[in-house]
């Protein structure tokens, strides 16, 4: 039924077409230079080596930087005399016109030999300084020293950043130059190595470089060369145990001869805490690279003999048409075929491994079709691979003796178009160069020196185009490696402002059909990205994981200034958000093993085994304490938020931790959840700190609580419906014991260090039908002076068959409460409405309550048309909100939730969804009234309220995107507060 129109209404429809992006845009390289003041001073220089790391885990985007020639007037020197490694943040690049450098120095110690116990390591230290070597990054993970018997941190992920050959200086001289008789090539391997020491002040990250040495007679190594190629042969996609192998090939030798073999090194590392008498900071720090022999023929030797060439390693974009997945390969691109000054190299090289990891027997042969041609060929220029963008991106470079200032690249999924290639005039500011160095992160950042006469000049170029939006595409059977969401969101390819759509192609009600395993992981220098399902038929694709293994607590993360251990990498959640994100129209959850699909059954229950750890009640990891849930809002979390972020029609089932939303120092704003279904959770949901919105959902069944809240948090819970949560306690074993925390909302007060010491969560309009308890306020914290103060209004509690009173305060020690008002309870005969363990002390504000039955209409627990809860709730917010029924409110809201909730009737996702769509605009106009100075407009649909707006002209227009059942509200006032009495309320419908 609608409510009759008071004055005359007109709807009308416009249309707007979303923006569309062009992916093959030019490259925009824009100048960045470096900050002045800075208090180091890296100094301008060619024939570097310049690597990049990404590590989203730990919010690493660096560029590091060592070695190289530089001037001194005329005279070419030797830089970095002291061994330090220079590095920049690369994404700051982006949102700074200026680059702070920051200087990484190595300790002042050699390193004990492990070869020779008790001798030190003869070899210089630091190393000579050298130029045209060749630089790898492998990261790997490792555990921190001790010291004083400290605890241990979370496990990190360190860089070990490998330079070999090069020419050295041959002996250490104050002028530090580059003469004839003092600079030696040389096949020298050393690793810039970072370690950690936990110190009673907390932990200090240290670089040391250490040499590594063949230990055989034997062994296989690399003769000596300079300019050689090296690439690392993994990607972010590869875990971190597995990256630490690279491809050496080429260089030339001292002779002039250029060396036509190759080699993989792999990279261990070992850090052994020692505690011998008298040095509590004894360690062994194992380094070593191994060198295995690269198997080629004639034809290969003679394709790979080259120096001064790019490289770059392809893993996405090379793939069969009888395989999904791509086959990893090494591109590199020109060189030096011969003596100097000679026409470089114009050809394109593949080396593709034997099968799918034999890297020492390779296919090794040319792309023809993407020939450089015979006017483009060059060597000693950077190359890096855009995998944003689909492409190699070529800067600089030089033949026949003149550098290049042109600009080519690639596109790796349509080679058959060639090169195209843009001169300095039109492809921005970037200039002739040459030795210079490239790395990519998001673009293509380069770092080049310009190489005319005088002193080179110091520049950083950034590519600018690549941080547009783009939209992503990720299926079962898509191409260049977006076969699984983390392709992009744990990889360069991110941006901010990104879309990632996760298609959905199999629709069988009950069954896993489309589901990704996977750990997705967003940084922080990464906002507003969308990630979101394409539903089929009603059916969301699924992201998953599986549970961690038993009894894994982790005694560390949770002590006492030890906040950030509990973002260690071992958790298995589904989703890490570092940066505000939207996710919607997704099944996030846990399995036990991974699904034998598509067409597996979903799983109906957390294993047993799982809910046991997480619920241990007699061995906690601290002595002589309870279970408490500071020691649990991190287990198997489905997603875990550190900033603003948005969760929209997503189902959550089967987590140990539906979400837990971290807001700390790094998120000022809240997060939402609106229109999500928690089904069989250990705990649907966690709200810390902030004043997070949570509406329009669904919690069922949910183990301990469907909802949790915890430091100090003042979450405003309204709209939802809570149905059946709590009863892990009623289980016929009662083996768990955690009747206490058994509640459809928990609000515990169990962490007070460094969070806010109130905590009064809004509870408003929902509806409560059969939980254990409704409200449990528990008090774990055992010290701080602080508050958990939940208010309580306009809530109906259904459970005429419990015996628990619904409302419970454990120990209220004059801090716990809770404030009541217009609450619908309809309990058993004889239960109280609170159950406190502090008679003396209550803790409870109790008003305008109704003890009756409300009347609800299920399946969907709404009001009836006689519900004696219509227009007895206590005003508060919102104005002229009707109830489903669309009786008006007025000046009092009905008690219980307003709206339907989850139904799953999500619209169906185009075929193509990077296809631009016509979406309706539709504009409302009324017929204006002279005595009022403005408009209270609310715009409805079944999900809820999609928005509110106060105008002062007689129309209104939005874009609701594609929705049903929409109606349109307008509610005059005689002035411009929104609390002023009601002249008119009108609703219609479409």
């Amino acid at each position: 039924m609608k409510r009759l129109s008071l004055f005359h209404v007109t709807v009308l429809m416009t249309f707007w077409i979303p923006g569309t992006i062009t992916l093959a845009q030019a490259p925009d390289f824009q100048a960045v230079i470096d900050s002045p003041g800075t208090p180091y001073d890296h100094g301008p220089r060619i024939d570097t080596a310049m690597v990049s790391v990404f590590d989203a885990f730990t919010n690493r985007d660096y560029a590091f930087l060592y070695g190289g020639r530089g001037k001194s007037g005329a005279q070419d020197i030797f830089m970095d005399y002291h061994g330090d490694v220079w590095g920049f943040r690369i994404y700051s690049a982006f949102k700074n016109p200026q680059i702070l450098w920051e200087r990484r120095q190595t300790d002042p110690f050699l390193l004990m030999d492990l070869e020779t116990p008790g001798t030190l390591q003869d070899e210089e230290y630091p190393p000579l300084p050298r130029f045209g070597h060749s630089g790898v990054l492998c990261l790997t993970l490792d555990d921190s020293i001790l010291h004083n018997d400290d605890q241990p941190t979370k496990k990190e992920t360190d860089i070990n950043f490998i330079v070999f050959g090069g020419k050295r200086q041959a002996v250490r001289n104050a002028q530090n130059r580059v003469i004839d008789g003092n600079a030696v090539i040389t096949n020298e391997l050393y690793i810039f190595a970072e370690y950690r020491i936990n110190t009673g002040d907390g932990k200090d990250i240290r670089y040391h470089w250490y040499r590594v040495e063949p230990t055989l007679l034997n062994e296989t190594w690399p003769s000596p060369r300079m300019y050689a190629q090296i690439v690392p042969l993994f990607n972010e996609q590869d875990p971190i145990e597995n990256r630490n192998r690279f491809l050496l090939f080429g260089g030339i030798d001292d002779s002039g001869t250029i060396c036509a073999d190759a080699y993989v090194g792999t990279l261990t590392r070992t850090l052994t805490p020692t505690a011998p008498e008298g040095n509590e900071w004894a360690f062994d720090i194992g380094l070593d690279v191994q060198f295995e022999a690269v198997t080629l023929d004639a034809g290969e030797c003679e394709a790979i003999r080259v120096y001064g060439a790019a490289a770059v390693y392809d893993r996405y974009f090379f793939q069969s048409s009888a395989l999904n997945d791509p086959i990893p390969r090494v591109i590199f691109l020109g060189g030096m075929k011969g003596p100097e000054n000679n026409p470089a190299s114009s050809k394109v090289i593949c080396i593709e491994p034997g099968d799918a990891t034999d890297w020492t027997d390779p296919m090794v042969y040319e792309l023809t079709q993407a020939d450089m041609g015979t006017t483009m060929n060059r060597a000693f220029f950077s190359a890096v691979l855009n995998d944003r963008n689909n492409r190699i991106e070529v800067t600089g470079g030089e033949s026949e003796g003149q550098t290049r200032n042109s600009i080519g690249y690639l596109d790796l999924t349509d080679m058959e178009s060639g090169w195209i290639w843009m001169t300095g005039s039109t492809s921005g500011c970037f200039p002739d160069v040459s030795h210079h160095s490239g790395c990519y992160s998001h673009s293509a950042t380069v770092y080049c020196v310009e190489n005319g006469a005088g002193s080179p000049e110091r520049k950083l170029y950034v590519d600018k185009t690549a941080q547009l939006p783009m939209e992503w595409n990720v299926g079962k059977n898509e191409q260049y490696g977006l076969t699984n969401p983390e392709a992009v969101t744990n990889t360069r390819r991110l941006r901010s402002g990104d879309t990632i759509r996760i298609l959905q192609e199999n629709d069988d009600p009950g069954c896993v059909n489309d589901c990704y395993r996977c750990s997705i992981n967003v940084p922080v220098w990464c906002k507003d990205v969308t990630i979101e399902g394409v539903v089929l038929n009603g059916i969301k694709p699924i992201l998953y994981q599986l549970y961690s293994p038993e009894n894994t607590w982790d005694p560390l993360w949770y002590l006492e200034g030890s906040d950030e251990n509990r973002f260690a990498r071992e958790m298995m959640e589904v989703v890490y958000s570092h940066g505000p994100i939207t996710l919607k129209n997704l099944t996030i959850c846990h399995f036990d093993e991974d699904p034998v699909g598509p067409y597996a059954l979903m799983p109906e229950v957390i294993p047993s085994d799982r809910l046991a750890d997480y619920s241990d009640y007699t061995n906690p990891p601290v002595p002589n304490r309870e279970w408490d849930l500071a020691l649990h809002h991190v287990d198997d979390p489905g997603i875990f938020m550190h900033a603003e972020s948005r969760v929209e029609n997503c189902d959550l089932t089967l987590n140990g931790v539906g979400i837990a939303m971290i807001c700390v120092s790094s998120a000022l704003d809240p997060a939402s959840v609106t229109h999500c279904t928690f089904t069989r959770n250990f705990m649907g949901l966690v709200a810390l700190e902030k004043d997070h919105l949570i509406a329009g959902n669904t919690f069922t069944d949910n183990y301990l609580a469907g909802i949790a809240i915890d430091k100090g948090s003042n979450t405003n819970i309204r709209d939802n419906l809570f149905k059946g949560n709590g009863w892990l306690s009623d289980n016929p074993e009662n083996i768990y014991g955690l009747e206490d925390y058994s509640a459809a909302i928990l609000s515990d007060f169990a962490m007070t260090a460094r969070v806010p010491l109130i905590q009064n969560p809004f509870i408003y309009n929902n509806t409560f039908v059969s939980n254990h308890r409704v409200l449990t306020i528990k008090d774990d914290a055992y010290r701080g002076q602080y508050m958990n103060r939940p208010v309580f209004f306009n809530n109906i509690v259904y459970d005429p068959e419990g015996t628990q009173s619904p409302l419970f305060i454990d120990d209220s020690q004059n801090r716990s409460d809770v404030i009541c008002r217009n609450t619908c309870f309809f309990t058993g005969d004889g239960i109280d409405i609170l159950e406190t363990r502090d008679p003396a002390s209550p803790g409870f504000i109790l008003s305008d309550t109704l003890q009756a039955d409300p009347l609800l209409d299920e399946p969907d627990w709404t009001l009836s048309a006689t519900s004696p809860c219509i227009d007895r709730g206590l005003y508060l917010l919102e104005v002229g909100i009707t109830s489903l029924l669309n009786y008006p409110d007025f000046r009092f809201l009905d008690i219980g939730y307003h709206y339907p909730l989850y139904t799953g009737a999500i619209p169906e996702a185009p075929e193509n969804p990077a296809l631009s769509l016509s979406v309706p605009m539709i504009t409302f106009q009324w017929d204006p009234v002279s005595w009022v100075s403005g408009y209270l407009v609310l715009v409805e649909a079944e999900s809820g309220v999609i928005t509110t707006a106060y105008v002062t002209t007689e129309s209104f227009a939005f874009n609701p995107g594609i929705r049903d059942n929409l109606w349109f509200g307008v509610m005059s006032h005689q002035n411009q507060q929104i609390y002023s009495d009601c002249v008119w309320l009108e609703w219609i419908g479409e």
